[in-house]
């Protein structure tokens, strides 16, 4: 994980021993759908084009990192060469008042700006792939956040309601980062379970149980402190996976801790989910999904796959009472997806082929048996549909 100029980041990675409880609760999928990966919002004092020029290349860096899951992305030669040019990736722009309840208005100067910028997403993919670098589809884990302060003598737990200005970065940071983050409720429920204590000396016991009931993808449970004069000192964990992955950090100002915390799970987060696609190679699966008994839960269906950054095509291939199976052209190999149908709320698997991956295009159009004709989604070309259910099928079924 690579430090900044902002940050001051003592990052000591390592994997922490997880008590029987991690085994003992299931967290069920809850995936989001990450909007915004291609635009960023910049403060700026004017709208002079030095000004413009800066704020678009320190957004094409965010927008660059948050697609790759890569905060480390603008060091790489390629890449950093890309930024002396941003407009030849910048879609629009626009300059918009800073809404008078953000947080921004405590760090503007008079007179600033927001300038929302907005990237071309073809470009913007296409210069990641070129670069052997992964490209993260909007789907994305789930990921609570339970973070303890300590300030000025007071300790606390930040939670959705807050009202401290530690809530509003956490959100911002999410936002920039393209992180899914939820923050708990601290409500009675949680209050049973876990207390500050538990939290600021990460119980994993108590934070597992009272996780939950927030059927998250991951955890990350924070620790941060005000140690004497500005300097700030914290610690992250991120629990995914069955493991948990921790980091130090320290700086001038609470955002700046924050900001590491995020920071640390989009780059842990990436590493697991994102791929590097390469297109010269595409992969084939096939996919039956069952309990698909309506146009509307196959129009769900087909609209979800086709929304998934890995598939390129698909192609419905056969179809009964009660289940719909495609084929599905691929970016690179069927780990991703699979690994995004398990984030999602959509489908819940049932079985996998003994074959694993996807399969290659060759061996599929062998084992179709002939038939008629069906134009597949987006693309004029055809295919054969089958007349049995496909053997070489991950099966999976519809969640309500």
């Amino acid at each position: 994980m690579k430090t900044s100029s902002t940050y001051k980041f003592l990052l000591s990675i390592y994997l922490l021993p997880l008590c029987f409880v991690l085994s003992s609760i299931t967290f069920s999928a809850q995936a989001a759908i990450v909007q915004g990966l291609y635009e960023s919002e910049m403060l700026v004092a004017s709208q002079s084009k030095a000004e413009r020029d800066k704020a678009m290349k320190t957004a094409l860096i965010e927008v660059l990192a948050k697609v790759s899951g890569r905060p480390d992305v603008s060091t790489l030669a390629n890449i950093a060469q890309a930024l002396n040019k941003p407009s030849r990736y910048m879609q629009q722009y626009q300059y918009r008042k800073i809404p008078e309840n953000s947080y921004l208005v405590t760090e503007a100067a008079t007179g600033s700006q927001l300038m929302w910028i907005q990237f071309d997403e073809k470009a913007v993919n296409k210069l990641l792939q070129n670069n052997q670098l992964p490209v993260w589809g909007r789907t994305r884990p789930a990921t609570l956040v339970w973070l303890a302060v300590e300030q000025d003598g007071e300790r606390f737990l930040i939670g959705g309601n807050s009202q401290e200005e530690i809530r509003f970065a956490i959100e911002k940071e999410a936002k920039r980062n393209g992180v899914a983050v939820l923050l708990p409720l601290l409500d009675l429920e949680d209050q049973t379970k876990l207390n500050l204590t538990d939290v600021l000396n990460n119980s994993q016991e108590a934070i597992f149980q009272a996780s939950a009931r927030y059927q998250a993808d991951a955890i990350l449970v924070g620790r941060i402190g005000l140690t004497g004069g500005d300097s700030w000192q914290g610690r992250w964990i991120l629990y995914e996976g069955g493991q948990g992955l921790s980091w130090n950090a320290q700086g001038s100002y609470a955002g700046e801790l924050v900001g590491t915390g995020v920071s640390g799970a989009l780059e842990i987060l990436g590493t697991r989910y994102a791929q590097v696609y390469d297109n010269t190679t595409p992969g084939v699966f096939d996919i039956a999904v069952m309990d698909i008994t309506s146009l509307d839960q196959f129009a769900r269906v087909s609209n979800y796959l086709k929304s998934l950054e890995q598939v390129k095509e698909l192609y419905p291939t056969y179809v009964d009472n009660e289940s719909v199976t495609y084929r599905l052209d691929i970016r690179g190999n069927s780990t991703g997806l699979i690994q995004t149908f398990a984030l999602g709320n959509v489908l819940e698997v049932v079985s996998s082929p003994s074959e694993s991956g996807a399969m290659n295009a060759n061996t599929m159009n062998a084992n179709r048996m002939n038939s008629n004709t069906l134009t597949p989604f987006a693309t004029d070309q055809t295919i054969e549909v089958q007349d049995t259910f496909p053997t070489t099928a991950h099966i999976y079924r519809l969640m309500p």
